[in-house]
């Protein structure tokens, strides 16, 4: 774009227009940088809507509200057993309990998910390589695929698509048409044209950005559960305790000490387990989440 700024005698005069503050290359690879991100984050929604990834959606939603049906089942448990810390014992034991069940089913579910972003990936990115040589042979010999075909595949695509920018002229026209969907592998998808054309990089980075988005979304359920565990501590349990260090002992009630304790221990391992194995998953996570956890 220019500006038109013209001289004491009317005549135009035409200055390239560049962003203040900063110089036209600046600009411009920033802009890239901003188009890059934007195309990223759209194919990644694109993954995340395949209707896979939707039924497990579904799926966390149902353990999310098994949280908040628990936090309103604490308030009645308030009621009914504030001044009796055995039965409050009880009843916290059994909320213990169902809190590890609910965080294994979404751990679960996210190594799921994550196992399979590479295969829902490359079908929203057509064109684009489904994963590096190594996952692609794993990929070929679980189904039992044919490894001399599933290499060369890889090669040729590889080849084209390095030969894809040989001259100026083709690189030019590149830029400035947007490419049409087509069912030839070798071809860039539409999606690409903010990478030009570079299938690989933007493979990686929707890949990426699908893992990120799906470990967050399990950080954050656990983030979740790890308040709920800290507010029953504090309010439920404390009270609870003392009220029982005050009965007589009897079996019954070493009983219901010790599963308590039991659970509770179980429940620290989970949300400790979860954490370690989501951040082994997805390198990086949590780094701006152990802040607010």
């Amino acid at each position: 774009m220019d500006s038109i700024i013209y001289t004491n005698s009317g005549a135009p005069l035409v200055t390239p227009w560049s962003a203040r503050g900063m110089s036209n290359e600046t600009f411009a690879a920033l802009s890239k940088a901003d188009a890059q991100k934007r195309e990223v984050e759209s194919d990644a929604m694109k993954v995340l809507d395949q209707p896979k990834m939707k039924a497990d959606q579904d799926q966390r939603n149902y353990l999310r509200s098994k949280i908040q049906s628990i936090v309103e089942r604490l308030k009645v448990l308030q009621k009914l057993f504030s001044n009796d810390g055995r039965e409050m014992a009880r009843a916290i034991t059994q909320i213990f309990k169902e809190l590890k069940a609910a965080l294994k089913q979404y751990k679960e579910l996210a190594g799921k998910e994550l196992g399979g972003v590479d295969g829902m990936v490359s079908q929203v990115l057509a064109g684009v390589p489904s994963a590096p040589k190594d996952d692609d042979t794993a990929k070929a010999e679980d189904t039992n695929a044919d490894d001399t075909s599933s290499d060369a595949t890889v090669k040729t695509a590889d080849a084209e698509a390095d030969a894809a920018p040989a001259t100026d002229a083709q690189t030019s026209a590149s830029d400035n048409k947007t490419p049409t969907p087509t069912t030839d592998g070798d071809q860039p998808a539409p999606s690409a044209a903010a990478f030009d054309g570079d299938k690989t990089a933007l493979y990686k980075a929707v890949d990426a950005k699908v893992r990120d988005m799906v470990g967050e979304d399990a950080m954050d359920f656990l983030k979740s559960v790890r308040g709920l565990v800290k507010t029953i501590e504090e309010k439920f349990l404390a009270k609870a305790r003392i009220q029982i260090a005050a009965m007589k002992p009897d079996k019954d009630l070493e009983r219901v000490v010790k599963e308590l304790n039991d659970s509770e221990k179980d429940l620290n391992k989970e949300m400790d387990d979860m954490d370690h194995d989501l951040k082994a998953a997805v390198p990086g996570l949590g780094m701006h989440l152990d802040v607010a956890a």
